[in-house]
């Protein structure tokens, strides 16, 4: 397949076979992802507080009971989330290669900026709660040239009902995934700014028609709310695939050097060598070629290749239902727990609302004036009159009080119990812990707790691998030379420097660690050095520089501290001084800063 993107003065290429790919592809991923969308909506809602269905409500308001809720998904929804932002990781890359040592620092230290001038950690953090929620989260990797001309890369996160991956992936982080797609809405003034020639028209038109998949289901706009634009709103819809290609990578008679060849290229090389008496040593290969395309109805707006080799739309995923082939998250478990204690606290709070509070059995002819006494009976300084000897022949009883069955009370409890026990999520991680226990047995509970969730944790971990490696290619590829990027020194003060681009036969390896600046890795790392006390002793000031990074103190302080050990070695380089190790407190420790 070659590139078909327009050019000025050049008739409109046939995309006829285009899109009649990209319509089967869509009718398969529609049927395939539809209960998917259902399920998710549904999980949102429970998050948000919306726990009846609209039958569920309408039988409760009939029986005169109240659809009240008791949300417990959502706080633990949050408990997971958070122990994800208090304790981020970080990417860094490690050269493969001693020559290449060096520009890995700086690469790393460019990644950091980026990420932070874009709120990558942020957003990263949503699409992680989106898997929690629904089993899917997505993040795009792009370049946006709107605030700066020389570019900038955005991270940003996308609203998981935009996205309909491949319906055959079945790995974590969709990583076999053959296609992604990704519908979204934009303003009539945009589009018609960026595409001048298209028409908008067409897309609404087709909108107005059911898209009936090949399982005879209806893929309605209650399902992808994309669907529904406005006036002043044109839907486009995004592909991006790959398709493999043969190539011979054929080896120069003279250099040994190893290169690619398409078969025409290889075919005619291959004659020129045959004629000469020669012979071309090659082997047949298969590359897969990215491609990108955006469709407005039945036009395609754009269609070329993507020049980084894979997808820039990442996923997170959560956990895999083998059978149906979909992804779900934690909520999915805790929805009947929570139905459940929903139920059974309503009929409860039903129960003791009716109940006879005052009320009265009466004989006809036991009050004076029985109107009257039922507009004075509940009044406490009210008289209401009887006749002579209603009172002493019993002819007015109280009502007796209908009991509340102990049961319902104790299936409400193992309800909402329920819901932790289907999710993992005990008390200790959520903060709520009652009793007296030890620390050592309250961490190892919590730890059991990060365990059953350890299959998010390590999607997370897997995809920092994924955009990390797609990051370095946009800091090398797209970032112009020179381009300015902020780092911290040895001295712990920030500078700017240019990141220079490096050749493409440089290769590093992208690895995940913890991010020093996360509160919670501070607090471990801090108090872990309290138990080394006899190894960090021996320390010289070099080390405890780099401890700084991991001090709990205020970063100005962290700062001057980080100054004085490195003026500290280097008077120690220099013969100027005496021993400069030590543990604070010591010769050169934090007890000398003084």
């Amino acid at each position: 397949m070659t590139d078909t993107t327009e050019t000025a003065g050049a008739p409109a290429p046939d995309h006829t076979d285009l899109l009649e790919k990209l319509s089967g592809w869509a009718r398969d991923d529609d049927a395939h992802w539809m209960e998917w969308r259902r399920k998710a909506r549904q999980s949102y809602a429970f998050v948000a507080s919306d726990q009846w269905s609209r039958e569920e409500r309408a039988r409760a308001e009939e029986a005169s009971r109240l659809p009240t809720t008791i949300n417990r998904i959502g706080p633990m929804v949050n408990a997971v989330a958070g122990a994800e932002i208090i304790d981020r990781q970080q990417v860094q890359y490690v050269p493969r290669s001693i020559e290449d040592s060096g520009v890995n620092e700086l690469l790393t230290k460019g990644a950091e900026w980026i990420r932070d001038l874009t709120n990558a950690d942020r957003e990263e953090s949503d699409a992680f709660r989106d898997a929690l929620i629904c089993g899917l989260g997505f993040t795009e990797t792009v370049m946006n040239y709107d605030d700066e001309p020389q570019g900038k890369v955005v991270i940003a996160r996308i609203d998981p009902f935009e996205i309909t991956p491949d319906s055959t992936a079945r790995k974590p982080n969709l990583t076999d995934a053959r296609r992604v797609r990704r519908r979204r809405t934009i303003g009539k003034a945009e589009f018609e700014q960026s595409w001048p020639d298209a028409s908008p028209a067409e897309e609404i038109g087709a909108l107005a028609r059911n898209r009936r998949t090949r399982s005879g289901r209806v893929a309605r706009g209650d399902l992808y709310v994309d669907d529904r634009a406005g006036e002043d709103e044109v839907v486009l819809t995004e592909w991006q695939w790959f398709e493999h290609e043969v190539v011979h990578v054929c080896e120069h008679p003279e250099t040994g050097e190893l290169s690619e060849l398409t078969p025409e290229e290889h075919a005619a090389i291959d004659r020129e060598a045959a004629a000469a008496g020669g012979e071309l040593r090659s082997v047949k290969q298969r590359r897969k070629r990215y491609w990108r395309a955006v469709v407005c109805g039945d036009q395609v707006l754009e269609h070329h290749a993507l020049p980084d080799g894979e997808f820039t739309i990442k996923a997170i995923t959560g956990e895999r239902n083998q059978n149906d082939g979909i992804w779900h998250g934690v909520v999915e478990s805790m929805k009947d727990p929570q139905r459940f204690a929903n139920l059974f606290f309503s009929m409860l709070h039903h129960i003791i609302r009716t109940n006879a509070k005052g009320g009265i059995l009466a004989e006809m002819d036991a009050f004076a004036d029985a109107q009257r006494a039922e507009e004075s009976w509940a009044k406490a300084d009210a008289i209401t009159w009887m006749n002579k000897g209603a009172l002493a022949q019993g002819k007015i009883q109280n009502k007796p009080a209908p009991q509340v069955p102990p049961q319902l009370s104790q299936m409400m409890q193992f309800s909402l119990a329920g819901i932790r026990d289907a999710s993992g999520i005990n008390e200790e991680l959520l903060g709520l812990v009652s009793r007296q226990q030890a620390g050592v047995l309250e961490h190892q509970r919590k730890q059991a707790a990060y365990a059953i969730l350890a299959n998010y944790y390590d999607s997370l971990r897997a995809y920092r691998k994924e955009q990390g490696g797609l990051l370095l290619k946009y800091m090398q590829k797209y970032l112009p030379d020179g381009y300015l990027v902020r780092i911290a020194g040895d001295d712990g003060v920030a500078r700017y420097a240019p990141l220079a681009k490096q050749p493409e036969t440089m290769k590093f390896d992208v690895i995940v660690d913890s991010a020093p600046s996360g509160p919670n890795m501070k607090e471990k790392t801090w108090a872990l050095m309290g138990q080394m006390q006899g190894v960090l002793a021996q320390a010289g000031p070099e080390v405890w520089a780099e401890l700084i990074d991991y001090s709990p103190f205020p970063d100005r302080v962290n700062r001057r501290l980080k100054e004085v050990f490195l003026e500290r070695a280097m008077t120690a380089k220099m013969g100027a001084a005496g021993p400069a190790g030590g543990m604070p407190g010591g010769p050169g420790g934090l007890g000398g800063l003084a």
